[in-house]
Order: C-alpha cells, then structure tokens, then sequence
C-alpha cells in the first residue's frame, strides 16, 4: 500500500509529517510511522481505526523512537 522506497527517500526532508492518507480501516502495517521513527521527522496521524492504534502503540515504535529520538502523536480521530 505504500511504497517503502519512496517514503525512505521523501519523509527525512520534512519536520512533521501528519499522515491523513485513510483509509486507515483495516491496516496492519505501520509503514509511514516506522519510516518517521528511523529517520526523524515528527509524526501525527489522525487514524480511527482501534486495531491500528493497538498496533501503532506496540513496543516496535517505540524501540525505535527511543534510539533515533523519533516521536508521535496517534490516533487523534479517534
């Protein structure tokens, strides 16, 4: 669904990234918040799907986050 490639190449040039690219419905990936976490720019998303927010709060992110210095806000539609 989105392409790893293109998000590693285009994310770290920005600051913030607040991600609104839903449907958020169904996902299991967490692609565009790991991309964030590993190369810094902060990260919002305003999902409303609870099975992705569980995901997103796994330990992963955070790992990650805690090493690069990465944060982020989830689920604000919620």
């Amino acid at each position: 669904m989105y392409d790893r490639a293109t998000l590693d190449q285009t994310l770290p040039q920005y600051d913030l990234v607040i991600n609104m690219a839903g449907p958020f419905q169904g996902l299991e990936e967490r692609t565009v918040l790991n991309v964030c976490m590993e190369h810094g720019p902060k990260y919002l998303d305003v999902c409303d799907d609870i099975n992705l927010s569980r995901i997103n709060r796994k330990p992963d992110p955070q790992t990650i986050a805690r090493r690069t210095g990465g944060s982020a806000v989830i689920s604000t539609g919620i």
